[in-house]
C-alpha cells in the first residue's frame, strides 16, 4: 500500500522475483521480473544491480533495465557481436554519460547503431524504487551466481567438444562445483550473531570475533592466537566505513550493524561487504547519493523486513553531466 500511495503510477519496482506478482497486484506498480518471467535475462542484470561494488554502476544498470529490459544486449547480439563481448561494453557504458559511452563503443559502429544502443541504455528512465526483504538477504547467494556468472567461460566450453564431453553428470555435485566455477565462486555470508558478553569498548561475538566499538580494532581469537580480518564495515555517523587492517591473512571481513538498538555482526566476503545490496539493507542506504529510503518496514515479530529505496535519478544525471 505505501508503494501505491507513495509513487507515480508509471514507476518501477525493481526486486527479486519472489515479490513480483505481490507488487504488482496489491501496489499497482510494474516491476523488473517475477514468476512468471523468473527465467527472462532481467535476473542476470538486477542480480548485478545488487552486488556491484559501487552504487553508480547499480544506478547505470537500472536505468537501463528500466528503459529496456535486456533489449540492448539484444540489440548487440543481433549486430554480431557475441553476448559476453555485449554484457562487457554495457556494463562498461551504462555508469557513464552519453558522451563518454560513445567513446566506449567499438569504432565500426556507426552514426545510427550508436544512437540506437544509447536510446535504450541512456534514455531519461521513469521513476524507479528497489525493494529488498530480509529473506532474500539470507538467500543473497542466489545473486552471485546469476550476476557472475562468466559468459565468456560458457561460449569457450560450447564451443569446444572435448570440455563439453568432460562436464560431469547434471545434479551431481561435480556438476554444482562445475556451475559455480563458470560463476567464479559464492560470498561467503554467516548468520547474524549477537553479542555474548561487553567488557567496556569490546564485544565479543560468537566465534571469538572481538570488536572494539569505539575503536573499531576487530579480531577473531582461534586456536593459534588472534587473527585480524581483511576489514571491518560499519556506521559512522551517516557514511558506511571500510577499515581495513593491513597485513590481514583473513579473506574474510567483518559486519558490524545495530538492529532496534543491539550490535549485530557477520562474517562475510569483502567484496559483498562493499555492494549496493550490503549498504542498502543494512545500513538503510546511509552515505549513498543514489538511493534513499522509501520505506523501512517490519512485522510485529521483527521476522519479516521489508526496505523500498527510491533511486535518485536527479543526483544520479547530474554526476554524469559534471563527470
Amino acid at each position: 500500500v505505501t508503494i501505491r500511495e507513495k509513487t507515480p503510477p508509471e514507476s518501477v519496482v525493481n526486486a527479486w522475483w519472489p515479490p513480483g506478482h505481490f507488487i504488482k497486484t496489491i501496489a499497482k506498480r510494474r516491476v523488473t521480473f517475477d514468476g512468471a518471467t523468473i527465467n527472462n535475462p532481467q535476473g542476470y542484470w538486477m542480480a548485478n544491480v545488487f552486488i556491484a561494488p559501487d552504487e553508480r554502476i547499480s544506478a547505470g544498470l537500472l536505468r537501463m533495465l528500466n528503459n529496456s529490459a535486456n533489449q540492448a544486449a539484444e540489440y548487440l547480439q543481433s549486430q554480431g557481436m557475441k553476448l559476453s563481448e555485449a554484457v562487457k561494453i554495457l556494463y562498461a557504458i551504462t555508469p557513464l554519460s552519453e558522451e563518454k559511452a560513445q567513446n566506449l563503443l567499438p569504432r565500426k559502429f556507426s552514426l545510427e547503431q550508436t544512437a540506437h544502443l544509447l536510446s535504450l541504455t541512456h534514455a531519461a528512465p521513469p521513476p524507479s524504487y528497489v525493494l529488498i526483504t530480509n529473506e532474500e538477504i539470507e538467500k543473497n547467494i542466489q545473486y552471485k551466481f546469476v550476476g557472475g556468472w562468466s559468459f565468456e567461460k560458457a561460449e569457450k566450453i560450447n564451443a569446444d567438444p572435448v570440455i563439453l564431453r568432460s562436464v560431469p553428470r547434471s545434479a551431481s555435485p561435480e556438476y554444482i562445483k562445475f556451475l559455480w566455477d563458470i560463476a567464479g565462486g559464492s560470498y561467503e555470508f554467516s548468520p547474524p550473531m549477537s553479542p555474548l558478553s561487553t567488557e567496556g569498548n569490546i564485544l565479543t561475538f560468537p566465534k571469538n570475533i572481538k570488536v572494539n566499538i569505539a575503536t573499531k580494532e576487530t579480531i577473531i581469537q582461534n586456536d593459534s592466537g588472534a587473527a585480524v580480518p581483511h576489514s571491518l564495515f560499519y556506521l559512522d555517523g551517516n557514511n558506511v566505513v571500510e577499515k581495513k587492517f593491513p597485513g590481514s591473512a583473513l579473506p574474510l571481513s567483518v559486519l558490524l550493524y545495530q538492529d532496534e538498538g543491539k550490535y549485530i555482526c557477520r562474517l562475510l566476503d569483502p567484496r559483498l561487504g562493499r555492494s549496493t545490496l550490503i549498504q542498502l539493507f543494512f545500513f538503510d542506504a546511509k552515505g549513498s547519493k543514489y538511493f534513499e529510503p522509501l520505506a523501512l518496514e517490519s512485522d510485529l515479530t521483527g521476522r519479516t523486513q521489508i526496505k523500498v529505496f527510491r533511486v535518485k535519478w536527479e543526483s544520479f544525471l547530474k554526476d554524469l553531466d559534471n563527470n
